[in-house]
C-alpha cells in the first residue's frame, strides 16, 4: 500500500480536508502538471471555440487571488498595458444543470478561487462550490481592476464537477497518460474519494461505486431517461410525475436493501381508485402480473385524509391481507360504495366495524383513534376521512444485475420496459419506445 504522505493532495493538517478551496487547489495542480487534464477542462470552459494548448501561451495557475492579472509582471517588464483579449468566468458546481448568468464587471472586493492566465490571450476565472444549489454571484460579478477586454463577455460557464472528473478518469483508463501523470491523477482521486466523494462521476452505477449519493444521482438519471420526464432530486430516491396516467401519479426508482427497486402506487386518490377497480379485466391482469418473476404487488390501503403525509399520518390496513381478496373487495359494489369521504362520526358508527369484519383493520386503540382524529381536524360531522384503497407495484433488480445492465447500456431500457408492463396491467397509456436508451 502506498505511503499516504507521498500523496501530493493529502494534507498533514485535517481541519479543512473537506473545504472547497482544497479541492479547487488540487484540481489546479492536476491541470498544471497534466496537459491532457488541462485540455479537458478547457474544452468544458470554452466549448464552442477551437482553442487548445497548442495555440495558447503557456498557462499560469493561481488560487486565492484578488486581481485577474499579475501586477508583478508589469513591474518586471515595464509594460503597463492592462488589455486582455478574452475573459471567461467558470462556475464549478456539483449541480447537474446550471442556468447561465450574465457576467458583469464592477469594481468590488473579490477573492478568486482559481485563475488560469494564458498571457494576454485568455483569462479563466474560477468560482468553485461543492454543495448543490449555491449562489453563483462570485462568478457573475468580477472586478476588472482596470483591465479591458477585447471580446464581448460571454455568460458564466457552468462546469459540473462530475463531468470534469469523468473526463479525467477516462484519460487514466484509456492509457493516455505518462506514468508520472497517471500517479498524479490517481492521487487526486484517492483524495477526492476520501473528502469529496459526492462530487465524483456517476455515469454508471459501477462508476458511482459505493457512494450512496452518487448511486442515487445515477438512478435519477436512469429514471429521467427511461421516462423522458424530469426526475425529482430527493436525497434518498427519485420520482417522476406520470401526468397522463389515470390510476397512478408517481413512479420512483431507488436503492433498496441489496438492489434497485422501481415502485408505483396506484389507487392513492379517489379518482385513481375509481379507475383502478371499475374493470374486472384490469383486475385479472393485476393478479397475473403479481406472479411474474421480478414483479410484486402488495396491498397499500389505509384510513387517511387529505394531507396525511403519504400515509405516514394515517392508519394502515393489516399487513399480509391477501391480494386476491383485496381486489375482489374493491371491485364489488359494496367496496365501490366505500370510495368516498367519511366523517369522524361515521368512522365510529359503521366504518370501523366494517373494516374489522373484512379483516382489513384490527380495531385501533382509543389513543390511536384520538391521535388520528386530531390529525384529521375539523368538526365531527365533516367528511374529511378517506378510505384509501391503493396498491403498491414494483420491479426489483439485485445490485449485481443492475450494475451489469448499466455497464452494458441496458438499465434505462429495462426500467422503461418494467414501467410499461405495470402501466399496461393498469390499462394505462404506455411510455413511447422511440428513444435511444444509450444516450
Amino acid at each position: 500500500m502506498a505511503n499516504p504522505h507521498m500523496n501530493l493532495f493529502r494534507p498533514y493538517e485535517s481541519a479543512q480536508d473537506g473545504h472547497e478551496d482544497r479541492l479547487t487547489r488540487a484540481a489546479l495542480i492536476v491541470m498544471r502538471l497534466v496537459p491532457l487534464a488541462q485540455d479537458a477542462f478547457l474544452r468544458l470552459a470554452v466549448p464552442e471555440s477551437n482553442l487548445d494548448l497548442g495555440v495558447l501561451p503557456r498557462g499560469e495557475f493561481d488560487t486565492q487571488r484578488v486581481e485577474l492579472i499579475d501586477r508583478t509582471e508589469s513591474e518586471r517588464t515595464g509594460i503597463e498595458d492592462a488589455h486582455v483579449e478574452e475573459l471567461v468566468s467558470v462556475f464549478l458546481t456539483p449541480d447537474e444543470s446550471y442556468e447561465q448568468g450574465r457576467v458583469e464587471l464592477r469594481e468590488r472586493g473579490q477573492r478568486l478561487d482559481g485563475l488560469i492566465r494564458y498571457g494576454r490571450r485568455l483569462i479563466i476565472a474560477i468560482e468553485s462550490k461543492i454543495q448543490p444549489g449555491q449562489w453563483d454571484g462570485q462568478a457573475r460579478y468580477l472586478s476588472p481592476h482596470g483591465i479591458t477586454f477585447e471580446k464581448e463577455l460571454r455568460p458564466v460557464v457552468g462546469v459540473p464537477w462530475h463531468d470534469l472528473l469523468e473526463r479525467w478518469l477516462v484519460l487514466s483508463e484509456e492509457g493516455l497518460l505518462a506514468p508520472s501523470e497517471l500517479l498524479i491523477i490517481e492521487d487526486f482521486f484517492l483524495m477526492a474519494e476520501e473528502h469529496f466523494a459526492d462530487l465524483l462521476p456517476f455515469t454508471t452505477l459501477k462508476r458511482a461505486g459505493s457512494n450512496v449519493v452518487r448511486q442515487q444521482r445515477r438512478l435519477r438519471s436512469v429514471l429521467g431517461k427511461a421516462t423522458v420526464l424530469q426526475a425529482s432530486e430527493d436525497s434518498g430516491y427519485s420520482e417522476v410525475v406520470l401526468d397522463c396516467a389515470k390510476s397512478v401519479k408517481l413512479a420512483r426508482l431507488a436503492r433498496d436493501a441489496d438492489g434497485v427497486r422501481l415502485s408505483i402506487w396506484p389507487g392513492e386518490l379517489k379518482d385513481e381508485t375509481r379507475y383502478l377497480y371499475d374493470d374486472e379485466v384490469r383486475a385479472s391482469r393485476l393478479r397475473d402480473l403479481a406472479d411474474e418473476p421480478g414483479f410484486a404487488i402488495k396491498t397499500n390501503g389505509r384510513l387517511g385524509f387529505r394531507y396525511d403525509n403519504g400515509g405516514r399520518a394515517g392508519i394502515s390496513f393489516s399487513e399480509g391481507f391477501p391480494l386476491d381478496r383485496y381486489i375482489d373487495l374493491w371491485i364489488s359494489p359494496e367496496g365501490r360504495n366505500r370510495n368516498r369521504a367519511f366523517s369522524p362520526d361515521e368512522l365510529h358508527g359503521n366504518l370501523l366495524p366494517w373494516l374489522s369484519e373484512q379483516g382489513l383493520l384490527e380495531r385501533p386503540t382509543d389513543e390511536e383513534l384520538d391521535l388520528f382524529i386530531r390529525r384529521v381536524g375539523g368538526a365531527s360531522d365533516r367528511k374529511t376521512i378517506y378510505l384509501r384503497q391503493g396498491l403498491w407495484m414494483g420491479r426489483f433488480w439485485n445490485w449485481e444485475e443492475a450494475v451489469e445492465l448499466d455497464e452494458d447500456g441496458d438499465l434505462v431500457g429495462e426500467v422503461r420496459t418494467a414501467l410499461n408492463i405495470m402501466l399496461s396491467a393498469l390499462g394505462e397509456e404506455l411510455l413511447p419506445y422511440e428513444i435511444d436508451y444509450r444516450k
